[in-house]
């Protein structure tokens, strides 16, 4: 949280954290590809332990898990859930008893991997036979010593991990580790990775830089109401710590459809040829649920328009699963 704590040294002591995370993450490339230059957010190392977007948000989610004296976290995701993954190996790491809600996802490599890992590590898993049943069943699992933790790490409080994020980017630009870049691409999943960088772009009234969501899970879950909710959601907070108001300027923000495909966790082909391309030219792994649609979406929208700066942010864990 070093950036966002420069920016507003009273934050300080006033939201928790516990620093899981080693930042600020790397800027890979540029890459000159069909006239335009690529760039690569290296959240994928955002740990040597696990990295990916979810290390940011455990360091606030642990954190608060802690303040309230919790013994046991609840995790609820899909079967191949990279939250659900996360939060197993750092919340173990810190002495919580972990126990994952898993609801059924589609055949793919991320999945086997996953799942396989959740079976072996985590402390318990429940499975449910559909994902409408996952929020009754936290409230179910819950009791005094029980902390559960949002879905896919997404709330106003740590969307402001992603906050501190995006004044991460900006100090890297001034310090000349990047161009000012004029789009920003990720993928579109519960919305908080999203909400932090577009709040964060909005406090530094960064016009000039534009967001582009793409979404990988159905509508209303990633929808930009949603994005713009959360955003608003954790201004106020800042505003309640700080008491103070915000000032913001909107951004360019728009959100792709056409990379979901037949539907969450399906891959895709044009995924596939993406999860290639930036293996081939970053030596990036990608995967089929997440960065790969998002990366199609990129690459597809380099055959409309030529001559711009664009940031892939990664947000998926390159390190091994522990043993």
């Amino acid at each position: 949280m070093k950036s966002l704590f420069k920016r507003y040294p009273k934050l300080c002591g006033k939201i928790p954290y516990l620093p899981l995370g080693e930042f600020p993450t790397p800027i890979l490339g540029p890459l000159e590809f069909q006239g335009s230059r690529i760039w690569i957010k290296g959240d994928h190392l955002a740990s040597s332990v696990h990295g990916g977007n979810k290390v940011r948000k455990l360091e606030i989610a642990l954190a608060m898990a802690k303040e309230r004296g919790a013994q046991e976290i609840l995790l609820g995701g899909a079967m191949g859930s990279n939250w659900c993954v996360a939060g197993v190996i750092f919340g173990k790491a810190l002495n919580f008893f972990t126990h994952c809600l898993l609801f059924p996802q589609p055949p793919s490599e991320i999945r086997t991997v996953n799942y396989k890992f959740l079976q072996t590590h985590a402390d318990k898993t429940t499975h449910l036979i559909h994902p409408l049943l996952l929020p009754p069943a936290l409230r179910w699992f819950q009791s005094p010593k029980t902390y559960p933790l949002p879905l896919g790490g997404t709330s106003p409080e740590t969307t402001l991990g992603y906050v501190n994020a995006a004044w991460e980017l900006l100090d890297q630009m001034e310090e000349g580790i990047i161009e000012k870049p004029d789009e920003i691409w990720l993928p579109l999943g519960t919305g908080g990775t999203a909400a932090g960088l577009l709040l964060g772009l909005e406090m530094a009234h960064r016009k000039d830089i534009a967001l582009h969501l793409v979404r990988v899970v159905d509508l209303p879950l990633a929808n930009l109401w949603r994005v713009r909710w959360l955003a608003y959601q954790a201004r106020r907070l800042l505003e309640k710590l700080l008491k103070q108001s915000i000032p913001v300027q909107p951004i360019p923000i728009k959100i792709h459809h056409s990379a979901f495909g037949k539907g969450y966790g399906y891959p895709t082909k044009e995924g596939q040829k993406a999860i290639s391309f930036f293996q081939n030219h970053f030596s990036l792994k990608l995967e089929t649920t997440y960065t790969a649609k998002a990366a199609a979406m990129l690459l597809k929208s380099l055959n409309h328009r030529k001559n711009r700066k664009i940031l892939f942010w990664n947000t998926y864990n390159s390190q091994p699963l522990p043993n």
